[in-house]
């Protein structure tokens, strides 16, 4: 499979992941019955998600021995980060209506995707010089 359309599979799957656990949680704590602390539930458990989606989408973007790590960790981490934005604004604030103030605190909490990708990518490079694996 191209790895342009990898990470973009990989992207949407890390959004989905994330967008199904939180609507769940978003389900479980009704915010109108239990107030900021539904709020705090609700992202505590969507960044739980995120980790768990990131990891594997790391997994699978990173099995392949022969590549680029620095190159793909470049264009997965602004890719992943940007899919995951656009797909939250589409469907959170113009779907659901979200209000802004509650949504602008996700693009630091999704900044962590970019930086946890690109940090595995030239640890993987490092490893690969260092050790030759």
């Amino acid at each position: 499979m191209n790895i342009r359309v990898k990470i973009v599979l990989l992207g949407l799957m890390i959004w989905v992941i994330t967008f199904i656990v939180g609507f769940v949680g978003f389900v479980i704590f009704d915010t109108e019955a239990n107030g900021p602390s539904g709020l705090l539930w609700i992202s505590a458990i969507k960044v739980f998600s995120l980790g768990i989606g990131l990891a594997l989408a790391l997994f699978l973007v990173y099995r392949d021995k022969g590549q680029n790590y620095k190159s793909t960790a470049w264009k997965a981490g602004i890719a992943w980060y940007v899919i995951i934005l656009l797909m939250d604004s589409i469907v959170l604030v113009g779907l659901f209506g979200l209000e802004l103030e509650l949504w602008f605190p996700l693009i630091f909490t999704y900044f962590m995707v970019a930086i946890i990708t690109i940090v595995v990518g030239y640890l993987l490079a490092w490893s690969k010089t260092k050790f030759g694996t």
